[in-house]
């Protein structure tokens, strides 16, 4: 027996009802939750046993908001988030407002969960709401339960005084997936709206990723917004009327995934099918109410969740069973009914065969028998997914209804446009698609040109094949769902594109619903705008599609200037695939769309925007533009070649520019001592330090004082640093001293005595010093070189003039060694005179000569160093290789004979080569374009083999190593290979060679052994 209650009469029965408090997930202190402190603004973090999956980031830990919501980082201040969203930080907002739990009688509870029960009960809810997803096994559940909350300022007056809400949000985490499950009860949501500074503002439900880095890295900017209401009171009330999971008052959504993230996916059960009981109407006199004993059946959570059916079954095909309602009305009437006399199919689990479900197949579909289902294939003649079939060859349509919300430029307020027409047009033996737009304004259309994406699906749809390829509709038929996402540059603006495909409709037109929301750069009247051609690579699985691209385009202003901008696009589609099919198996897992003949142009005058395109589908091939193009990434940048696309890399100390194509330099830190633009006083008086970056110091040179900017020669004199026996002469940055007459010494250290003979030095530096004709003068003259001798009369080492700066090594005799004189501030390495230096063998040990500049080679080979000499002698015809090199400048690999000096091209067209090396035959190369060792044929040139390093990347050096030591013989190694002096090593034997300073013992042979 079933009791039923009713009010009235009873004519049918209905099998669904929203949801109820007790179908709520478990909640309390003796489930082992935690609760919030009492508060308006109470904020709790809750470290995670699992990681959370939210957009494209990982997360150990949330914390748990009195406001109705969960966040990935710690909440700022109320009034930053509040009426503004999207927030700055992570946020899952199950329902956002100011809400209150001050007055003892509203709790925010929350903890983990791993039990069976929950994971299995939040498993349910996901396949219900996924019905063609599968592996749907939860690891970990958080439970956030909020329960009899007041809107914060209920006393406000308005009737809502004791309105409180109950709602709760689950997050079941898997390995590589989490989901968010919403439950709002709908005798417990009470009000819609809060005050937030004086204003009522309804709450928002929504996923906000928060701050997020930016496209290039070196800035922020506001992740992307998911927002479920809007700003009306139905919206926020469908909550507990409307479903994605096919149970009222339930809302699933899938909200992070890894490694790969798209977007949050909705549920996809967004109706439930009423079944009903075709009973008669049944008039029976209500029993008085004395007589009438009612009883509440206790709850019984739903354990059991229907298990999804066949994969050709629509979302509407579903059925749930009929909860009694908890609480019974004042004097009900109750009808006594016999479970034989109710026929009510809650879950069907009828065998899928063709003899039951042909009619969901296209009229022109053959239906198949598999041995768990069916499935529906095109006949001959036509293509589709069995159950969408159109003619092959036959033009197709496309309608469908366009809504948005968008921002144009900088505007802080959005233009709305709702059930603007969309008419599509294929012209199926070629891929031509055109599209149309009617009802567009002129304060949105000239901006939306740059957008051909609108109608590209039915581009993509009924794209030209290519033999062994497939376009969209010859694999998922008309009914899938679309969500794109746009990125523009340089502005950063982002934009969402929603697109439902309904199927083909009764007039053989494809039917579609297209929403956007978002903001464009703003293009300016009478601009128009040119797209670039591109290619698409489309990555196909079971019922996901994924593609990716960079589109170019140029705005043509009307005072004839040109503006060129790109923007990103990523999408994804999502459909449902017969699981007993083996033609998506048989579908390259890669296919490239290739989209050229792009045509747009908005109609102010109709208010139409229309775009034109050519579409074809087929094999990713290798088209080089790099090669095609050689300035297709324009000054100071590379060109690498990559599957069906290209990259463009900025050379070293340039970087791409706010458009991402243009490489401008770098900021690089400059040495202005370097470069001579410091400010430091003059060379002979100061020094310039670089410090880093582009900083410098400046300091006075010894001898001088100052600020290093400005410095004055300092009187050494004046402090008696010579001894008392002598006299002192004070120069620029420095001082000299000499013995007085009687006195010998270096003049800092004087003793009695004759002057006995000067050296060299001293005569030289007494020269230097001596008075000139003019006492008036100063000793020694400005600019007079005096030489530095030491404590024995002898030349230092390291000689300087005082007046240039510039310092010097000398010999013993005082004569400057060649090529040792230094810049102002900078001393040179001397060597002591009085150290003699270590002996170095052999002994006698032979002189090398300088080479005379121009007139020789020299190289290394087989580890030694030779001479060759550059006018051809002394040449051994085995010793003289062909030359091969490879200019950059002309991309082509030339040899050499070393004789005639003729040159022969090999090969030419090659892209950058860096590196190259000569074995067996073959020339091998690395190239720094095709990331890859290349390897061609000595004698023609042609190219055998090209190796792939596993990480792409520049190649840089190459070289040969051999699996073994190659054998050979060193020929000196015995009695020093029968010669006198020198044996040098020759390829096959070696040579006799004699030093320079022969001393008549020493014989060079005439041949070489």
């Amino acid at each position: 027996m079933v009791l039923v209650c009713s009010v009235g009469l009873l004519a049918l029965l209905v099998s669904v009802q929203c949801l109820t408090r007790e179908q709520l997930f478990d909640y309390g202190i003796q489930f082992g939750d935690r609760i919030l402190d009492s508060s308006t603004d109470s904020v709790k973090e809750l470290e995670l046993q699992q990681t959370l999956f939210f957009f494209k980031g990982k997360f150990d830990k949330v914390y748990v908001s009195t406001n109705g919501f969960i966040s990935m980082a710690e909440p700022s201040d109320e009034s930053e988030y509040l009426g503004k969203m999207p927030a700055s930080f992570g946020m899952i907002a199950a329902f956002l407002g100011d809400l209150d739990t001050t007055d003892g009688a509203g709790y925010v509870y929350f903890r983990q969960d791993k039990s069976p029960d929950v994971l299995q009960r939040a498993a349910d809810h996901i396949r219900q709401a996924f019905p063609s997803d599968e592996g749907i096994e939860p690891t970990h559940a958080v439970i956030v339960t909020w329960e009899n909350v007041l809107a914060q300022g209920s006393e406000r007056g308005d009737g809502f005084e004791f309105a409180r809400n109950t709602f709760q949000l689950v997050v079941a985490n898997m390995y590589s997936a989490s989901y968010a499950i919403l439950l709002y009860p709908e005798e417990k949501m009470l009000f819609d709206s809060t005050l937030i500074d004086d204003v009522d503002v309804h709450v928002e439900v929504g996923f906000s990723e928060g701050i997020v880095p930016g496209w290039f890295g070196w800035s922020t900017t506001q992740g992307y917004y998911y927002r479920i209401t809007e700003d009306s009171e139905e919206s926020v009330s469908a909550l507990a009327l409307e479903t994605n999971s096919g149970q009222p008052g339930v809302w699933v959504f899938e909200i992070g995934t890894s490694p790969l993230f798209t977007s949050i996916v909705p549920g996809q059960v967004a109706e439930v099918t009423e079944v009903t009981s075709e009973e008669t109407v049944v008039d029976t006199p209500a029993p008085e109410p004395t007589s009438v004993q009612t009883s509440e059946p206790p709850y019984e959570p739903l354990t059991s969740r229907p298990e999804p059916l066949s994969e050709s079954s629509t979302p509407d095909e579903f059925q749930y069973r009929y909860v009694p309602p908890q609480q019974q009305p004042q004097n009900p009437e109750v009808l006594i009914i016999d479970e034989d006399e109710l026929s009510i199919n809650v879950f069907s689990y009828n065998y899928e065969t063709c003899s039951s479900n042909k009619h969901k197949c296209s009229a022109f579909a053959d239906c198949r028998d598999y041995a768990d289902g069916y499935c529906c294939r095109c006949k001959p003649g036509y293509y589709g997914n069995g159950k969408d079939c159109v003619a092959e060859g036959k033009p197709q349509r496309m309608n469908g209804k366009v809504n948005g919300r968008l921002y144009v430029g900088n505007s802080p307020s959005p233009v709305e446009f709702s059930n603007n027409d969309l008419h599509s047009y294929v012209v199926a033996n070629d891929g031509r698609a055109y599209i149309a737009v009617s009802s567009i304004p002129a304060s949105i259309g000239p901006s939306l040109q740059p957008l051909p994406a609108l109608g590209e699906a039915i581009g993509w749809a009924f794209a030209l094949e290519q033999p062994n390829y497939h376009n969209g509709f010859s694999l998922i038929g008309g009914v899938f769902t679309r969500l794109a996402e746009v990125i523009f540059q340089p502005g950063n603006e982002r934009l969402t594109i929603r697109q439902e495909f309904g199927g083909i409709d009764e007039h053989d037109h494809l039917v579609v619903s297209t929403h956007l929301d978002g903001r464009i750069p703003e293009v300016p009247p009478e601009a128009t705008v040119q797209i670039e051609p591109y290619n698409e690579i489309y990555q196909y699985s079971s019922n996901l599609i994924t593609s990716s691209s960079r589109r170019d385009y140029t705005v043509n202003m009307p005072d004839g200037s040109v503006r060129k901008h790109s923007y990103l696009w990523t999408q994804s589609i999502r459909f449902q695939s017969c699981p007993h099919e083996e033609l998506m198996s048989s579908v390259p897992d890669s296919q490239q769309l290739s989209v050229d003949q792009i045509f747009v142009m908005y109609d102010s005058g109709n208010e139409l925007i229309r775009f034109a395109m050519s579409n074809k589908i087929g094999s990713i091939h290798n088209v080089d533009e790099c090669s095609e193009s050689p300035q297709i990434c324009g000054s100071y940048s590379v060109c690498i070649n990559q599957p069906g696309s290209f990259r463009c890399e900025c050379l070293d100390g340039f970087q791409f520019s706010s458009d991402g194509r243009t490489c401008v330099e770098t900021e690089r830190p400059v040495d202005h001592c370097q470069r001579g633009t410091h400010d430091c006083d003059a060379p002979e008086r100061a020094r310039c330090r670089y410090t880093g970056a582009s900083s410098y110091v400046c300091a006075c040179l010894p001898g001088f004082s100052g600020d290093g900017r400005a410095c004055q020669d300092v009187d050494e004199c004046q402090t008696a640093r010579c001894h008392s026996d002598a006299i002192c002469y004070n120069t620029q940055g420095s001082f000299t001293c000499q013995c007085r007459p009687g006195f010998h010494g270096d003049g800092f250290s004087c003793t009695p005595g004759s002057d006995g003979e000067q050296t060299a030095c001293e005569r030289h530096r007494a020269a230097a010093l001596a008075s000139t004709s003019s006492s008036f003068r100063p000793r020694p003259a400005v600019g007079q070189y005096v030489p530095s001798c030491d404590g024995y009369g002898a030349y230092e080492p390291l000689q300087c003039h005082a007046g240039l700066g510039q310092c010097w090594c000398v010999d013993a005799s005082g004569q400057e060694i060649p090529g040792s004189r230094t810049e102002p501030g900078r001393r040179p390495m001397c060597i002591d005179h009085n150290v003699a230096p270590p002996l170095i063998g052999p002994t006698p040990r032979p002189d090398i000569s300088p080479l005379t500049p121009g007139a020789n080679l020299l190289f290394a080979q087989s580890g030694r160093i030779e001479l060759l000499p550059l006018d051809g002698s002394r040449m051994s015809a085995d010793e003289a290789r062909t030359l091969l090199h490879v200019p950059v400048s002309t991309r082509r690999v030339e040899c050499m004979d070393p004789f005639s000096r003729l040159r022969r091209k090999l090969t030419e067209g090659i892209q950058y080569p860096f590196s190259m090396v000569s074995y067996g035959g073959k020339l091998f190369y690395t190239d720094w374009r095709r990331e890859a060792v290349v390897a061609m044929e000595h004698q023609d040139g042609m190219e055998v083999e090209e190796f792939l390093p596993q990480r792409r990347s520049r190649t840089y050096g190459i070289t040969i190593t051999y699996p073994q030591c190659p054998a050979g013989l060193n020929y000196c190694s015995a009695e020093n290979g029968g010669c006198s002096h020198l044996c040098l090593l020759r390829p096959g034997g070696s040579s006799c060679r004699c030093p320079d300073a022969r001393d008549g013992s020493c014989v060079e042979p005439d041949q070489n052994f």
